[in-house]
């Protein structure tokens, strides 16, 4: 449900999720499946809703949002002294969705051996492959990878 701050101001939640980037949806999703809570959940985002962005929506589109005002908070690096100096811009989403929305409708999940090397770096598990494949695969609608 979209809202207005001016409509929640005077509510209270169980969870307030500031950031609806990628993660920030998936938190927020992820919480407002328990039916324990009492107050629910709300995703706080500082941009827009992309639903309607014709930019977000079609691949290749969204190539325009990197020096646009538009769904990007344009940052941008310090000065580089090993790039003599340069700045170098560093586009990051702005609006529902934050740079996924900015990101061509794709993303790249790392290669098996890295997310086995982490769980032997960290000592857990959990981290390796055949672990958190099942959980990649439910985040993109995948049956089997």
């Amino acid at each position: 449900m979209r809202t207005t701050l001016e409509k929640v101001q005077d509510k209270q939640f169980d969870y307030v999720i500031i950031g609806g980037g990628t993660s920030g949806c998936l938190l927020a999703s992820r919480l407002a499946g328990d039916a324990t809570l009492e107050n629910g959940v709300l995703l706080v985002e500082a941009g827009g809703d992309i639903e309607d962005d014709l930019d977000n929506l079609i691949p290749g589109l969204t190539k325009a949002k990197f020096g646009s005002e538009s769904g990007n908070w344009l940052y941008s690096t310090v000065p580089q002294k090993e790039l003599n100096g340069r700045i170098i811009p560093y586009p990051r989403g702005l609006g529902m969705g934050g740079c996924s929305a900015n990101n061509f409708l794709a993303w790249v999940r790392g290669p098996k051996a890295d997310f086995d090397e982490w769980a032997e770096i960290v000592g857990d598990p959990w981290w390796r492959w055949d672990s958190v494949l099942p959980v990649m695969n439910k985040t993109s609608g995948s049956l089997k990878t």
